[in-house]
């Protein structure tokens, strides 16, 4: 995605390019013997289909946007669809180390990605396969262009500067309003 880039832009470091993420997610032999750009198809591939993007889509996007969509608005169920998509990643945020300031950053991060994912499923017609491609691409992101997390501030900002963008330029596509039952 284009968020690491423009962080960079805005004050963050740059990814550490000579060590990426992946690098650290994978054998050490592995990583060792293999070019790490030749890495990103097979962690495309392992993202997609054994990682997080087919252990969460189908539940978040599959079963329970649609759901909730029924009831609420597109925005509204995105918001609570992120809020309990945050909850959810909570165990792996809360750590000795990290800093409480983290975890809200990233809780707001991952509520901003689910209005993204949000209008992704219902501009690709309720396509689970784009919406299992987004998340992949953002994880794969994250394992290749990582932006430390002492700026997470920017990278959700500028998040939810994109957010603000798709409701803007998108106020047919994506309704504010609950659905007429």
């Amino acid at each position: 995605m284009w968020l690491p880039a423009v962080a960079v832009v805005l004050g963050a470091e740059a990814p550490a390019f000579n060590h990426p993420p992946v690098l650290d997610a994978y054998p050490a032999d592995l990583t060792a013997r293999i070019p790490w750009l030749a890495l990103l198809p097979a962690v495309f591939l392992q993202q997609v289909l054994l990682g997080s993007s087919l252990g969460e889509e189908p539940g978040w996007r599959g079963y329970a946007l649609p759901r909730m969509q029924w009831m609420h608005s597109s925005l509204s169920a995105s918001l609570l669809l992120g809020l309990l998509w945050a909850l959810w990643h909570l165990p792996l945020w809360i750590r000795p180390e990290q800093q409480l300031s983290q975890v809200a950053w990233d809780t707001l991060g991952i509520i901003a990605a689910a209005v993204l994912f949000t209008w992704v499923f219902n501009h690709s017609r309720g396509s689970l396969l784009l919406a299992l491609l987004f998340h992949a691409s953002i994880a794969v992101t994250g394992l290749f262009l990582a932006v430390p997390d002492r700026h997470a501030a920017i990278s959700t900002v500028l998040a939810w500067l994109l957010v603000g963008l798709v409701l803007r330029l998108d106020r047919q596509g994506f309704d504010v309003a609950p659905p007429d039952n």
